[in-house]
């Protein structure tokens, strides 16, 4: 059986200052940084001609998530491979 220890509604209701500030900071990366791909390929979306090229939905679409999916795979690998058998 778990021992209850009584605290005060300040210890886990309200987060400290840096806490809230660290929680904010990844908050918004985590919805602007997808911008970032979106905004640098889409200024040059079009071939000298002025026709629209199919390099826009190949990169959204092909290499950004490939891009973040090595991102979260990477970290996975080194720890597997870094315990050994």
């Amino acid at each position: 059986m778990r021992e209850v220890v009584k605290l005060g509604a300040s210890f886990n209701r309200v987060p400290m200052w840096i806490r809230y500030v660290n929680r904010i900071f990844w908050e918004l990366l985590r919805f602007t940084l997808p911008l970032v791909p979106f905004c640098s390929c889409s200024s040059g979306s079009s071939d000298g001609a002025g026709r629209r090229s199919g390099f826009v939905p190949v990169f959204l679409f092909g290499v950004v998530p490939a891009l973040d999916f090595g991102v979260i795979a990477a970290p996975l690998c080194v720890r597997l491979v870094s315990n050994g058998p």
